[in-house]
Order: C-alpha cells, then sequence, then structure tokens
C-alpha cells in the first residue's frame, strides 16, 4: 500500500507542488487536522490520491473490477482510476474543485451562499420533514448515503436551526468540519467556474471500465460530456442508494470501498441488507499469530 500511495502522491507532487509525500510518508505523517490547515486543497488531494492508491491495491489483490461507483468528491478518482483522466489531470481538477469553493469565493450570506454540511442519521424523507418542522427554507437534502442517513446543506445558520430541531427530537446531526458546502442547487456559480476549469484542462479520455456515478443516477455512456457531468455534482444531490439498486439489479453483487475508511462500504452494506451481497471496507490487517495451544484448544472445543 505504501508503494502505491508513493507513486500517486509523486505524480499529484510534481502536478501541483503541495508536497504529499514529504506530508503523509515520511516520519511523522499530517493528520487530519493538519491536512486542513496546510493549506486550500491539500486535504481533497490527500483524499483523492489514497482513493486512487487503494483502487491500485485492490486491483493488485482481487483483479480488475466490472464497475466503479463515483460517490460525490469520489467521481474524481472513480474517473481517473477508470482512465477517463490521469492522476495528474485528476489531482489538477480536485485543486481547483477546492478552490472553487472556498469561503472567500462565495458569495456573502443571503446572496446564495450554501457554505456547510451536516451529517444526519436520518432517511431522505424524514430529514426533509425535520428541515421544514426547523424554518430552514435554503437547506436541502445534498448526500443520501442510506435508509438511515443523509448529508444536509445549506447556509450555516439555517444548519444550526436543523441542529437543534434534531436535538430536541432525538435525532444525531453532526456538523462536517469543512470550510464549504456541495450538492446545493445555489451553487450555480461555482458550478459553472468548475466546469471552466474542467474544460480548460486536458479532455478526458473514454473511461476503460463502467462508471456508475451516484449523482447522474446511472452509468456514463461514450455520449456523456464528463466535464459537466463532474461539476453537477456541485449542485445535484447524490444518491447511493438509487446507484447501488442499479448496480445490484446489473447483477453486481461484491462491492469493495476503494478509500482508507469503511463508512462508505457502511452504507453500501445499510442499502443492500437483505440482497446477499458482499460488502467489504478497507483491507483489515494481518491477523496477529495464534499461539499454537490456542489453536489446539479452539480444535478441542470444536
Amino acid at each position: 500500500m505504501r508503494r502505491h500511495l508513493g507513486e500517486v502522491y509523486r505524480e499529484i507532487d510534481i502536478e501541483t507542488g503541495v508536497g504529499l509525500v514529504g506530508r503523509l510518508l515520511g516520519e511523522h505523517p499530517s493528520g487530519g487536522r493538519e491536512l486542513a490547515q496546510a493549506g486550500v486543497g491539500v486535504q481533497q488531494l490527500a483524499h483523492y490520491g489514497a482513493a486512487v492508491a487503494w483502487h491500485r491495491r485492490l486491483v493488485e489483490r482481487h483483479g480488475r473490477p466490472d464497475a466503479l461507483l463515483a460517490v460525490s468528491f469520489g467521481e474524481l478518482a472513480a474517473l481517473t482510476a477508470a482512465g477517463a483522466w490521469t492522476v495528474g489531470a485528476g489531482a489538477r481538477a480536485a485543486l481547483g474543485l477546492a478552490r472553487v469553493l472556498m469561503p472567500d469565493r462565495a458569495p456573502r450570506a443571503g446572496a446564495g451562499a450554501a457554505d456547510g454540511l451536516t451529517l444526519l442519521d436520518r432517511g431522505e424523507t424524514a430529514a426533509a420533514a425535520l428541515i421544514a418542522r426547523a424554518g430552514a427554507g435554503r437547506v436541502v437534502v445534498g448526500c443520501v448515503n442510506s435508509p438511515v442517513e443523509c448529508v444536509l446543506g445549506g447556509p450555516v445558520e439555517q444548519l444550526a436551526a436543523v441542529e437543534r430541531q434534531a436535538a430536541a427530537e432525538g435525532a444525531q446531526a453532526v456538523r462536517l468540519r469543512l470550510p464549504f458546502g456541495s450538492h446545493h442547487p445555489e451553487l450555480v456559480r461555482q458550478r459553472a467556474e468548475f466546469e471552466a476549469l474542467l474544460r480548460a484542462g486536458p479532455r478526458p479520455g473514454r473511461p476503460a471500465l463502467p462508471v456508475y456515478s451516484a449523482v447522474a443516477g446511472r452509468c456514463y455512456t461514450e455520449r456523456d460530456d464528463l466535464p459537466a457531468r463532474a461539476a453537477d455534482c456541485l449542485v445535484r444531490p447524490a444518491h447511493l442508494p438509487r446507484a447501488l439498486a442499479l448496480l445490484a439489479a446489473h447483477g453486481h453483487t461484491h462491492y469493495r470501498e476503494a478509500g482508507p475508511g469503511t463508512a462508505l462500504a457502511r452504507n453500501a452494506a445499510d442499502c443492500l441488507r437483505g440482497t446477499g451481497a458482499d460488502v467489504a471496507g478497507h483491507l483489515p490487517p494481518p491477523p496477529p499469530p495464534v499461539p499454537k495451544d490456542h489453536v489446539q484448544q479452539g480444535e478441542e472445543h470444536r
């Protein structure tokens, strides 16, 4: 895994100069808080690179996947993994997206700002009802992660009202530590800027693997305008249950998370519960060696 991370982060460093190899693969790697404070886009580039590296590791261990599922910011890594972009081109896109969404570039509150995200432990319908009870008309359901989890987006003062309403009703609402919003219809200007940035870079090639998008709600085809579709993520919701239902309908039964965490795999398992699908998160560490007497004792008990 370290070899794959080194290869990917070196390619990103060549294109962007952010120094991910030194920050993350040195003797004292940066944590999430340090990455968030390191400069615009550094944290996003670290996550993008990790996802591409995990994809390479999974291919090395399990073989080429039948399809890729792109979820939210994961669109950039998925399109890179599918061969539509080089690692460097995807990194420039990830860095450009972070710059487009920075708070000092966003409109002032009251003029279309959608500058925060909150994780809520309620499904899509319940989340919309809670937003209405809180009187937060500019808050929207930006991501449907599972039947029991959503991400809400909107102005921070209205998100705070939703969070208070959630607490009063016994629901959990946690503000995400991101300095910007996404998946919000008010981000029209930012969407246009991001699409223009993508068009100014290398033209994406045809993906060598099927890429299903949780935002588009379907598998991309050769007729898709990929810069426009990637930019859609800023203004359109991501709906993971629908994308997984489509994958299941197309016969896909084994899913692995291409990233260093397990949150997406947990959401996918919730969506696919009862279908018999096999869902796995990141590669687990090898188990510790078992003393011989313990093995023998286990055999006796069995």
